[in-house]
């Protein structure tokens, strides 16, 4: 119960180990098995990979369709441990992308070539941690110049997107204050202009459509022009490669526009909003 600004449980364990978790868990066994999944797919390769200091890896998936695609779509989930419903909705994105369904999203792929991280952060998932990597830092606030040794997670996805170029990228994440899934843009960066404006715009909206989970409703505020704080991964992407570059936050308890008094915000949500993403990014390229 939550009584005087104070959450409060009482349990009587009938094991000796008891785990709490803020959101359903998504183990690092499931990840490794999500990795295996999707490495035994014929579109998906393994693109780079790199192991952390505490011996976990951060995988670097690149799925494509024509062998000439000329748009790079990055996704990045779970750059803070607890935010599960990130690796929820990646787990989505890679069964739409691979699964029995991919026929319906090859024209996607004719277009982009998409790069994922379906976890950004495996030493803070498996210590867990709340937002901080195994160093201690914040991953959202290290991409500004990422230390290699501080945050060498971040260090070294920047590098290959650097090799790749960035045309759209998309952060997921979860809010635990906001109660509906939405986008926050990268107004403030300074090549912000009309015409990104109206991209962003035209993402939301067609996300909208296709997901009646998702609120174009802002959670946080927009930044001042050229005052977006370039360590955040939304801002500093969007400015380093002059792209469209989203963060996409989903709630921890429920969406309060489409209530589930039994479930609330599940990982089944998550990843139905995964699924739903593809229909944007189609939508984006072919009228670019």
């Amino acid at each position: 119960q939550f009584k005087d600004r104070q959450l409060q449980f009482s349990l009587t364990p009938a094991t000796d180990v008891v785990y709490v978790a803020l959101f359903a868990p998504y183990s690092y066994e499931r990840h490794q098995d999500l990795i295996a999944w999707s490495l035994s797919q014929r579109q998906c390769e393994l693109f780079a990979s790199y192991e952390t200091p505490d011996n976990h890896q951060i995988e670097i998936l690149k799925i494509a369709g024509a062998a000439q695609a000329p748009k790079s779509v990055w996704i990045i989930a779970r750059q803070h441990p607890a935010e599960t419903m990130a690796e929820w909705f990646m787990e989505g994105l890679l069964e739409a992308l691979l699964g029995e369904e991919r026929h319906l999203h090859q024209s996607v792929l004719a277009t982009c070539n998409f790069y994922l991280v379906a976890n950004m952060n495996p030493d803070g998932s498996v210590a867990g941690n709340l937002r901080t990597n195994g160093m201690g830092i914040d991953l959202n606030r290290a991409w500004l110049n990422p230390d290699k040794q501080q945050a060498p997670e971040s260090h070294f996805v920047l590098q290959h997107m650097a090799n790749t170029g960035v045309d759209l990228f998309l952060d997921i994440h979860g809010d635990e204050d906001v109660p509906f899934a939405f986008i926050q843009g990268c107004e403030g960066i300074p090549s912000y202009n009309d015409a990104l404006q109206a991209r962003e715009r035209q993402f939301k909206a067609e996300l909208a459509n296709a997901s009646g989970d998702f609120c174009v409703e802002d959670g946080y505020p927009a930044c001042e022009p050229n005052e977006a704080p370039l360590n955040i991964a939304g801002f500093q992407i969007g400015a380093r490669f002059n792209c469209l570059s989203l963060t996409l936050e989903m709630p921890f308890t429920d969406n309060k526009y489409r209530s589930d008094a039994v479930s609330g915000w599940s990982p089944q949500r998550s990843k139905l909003l995964g699924k739903h993403i593809l229909a944007p990014i189609k939508s984006l390229f072919q009228k670019t």
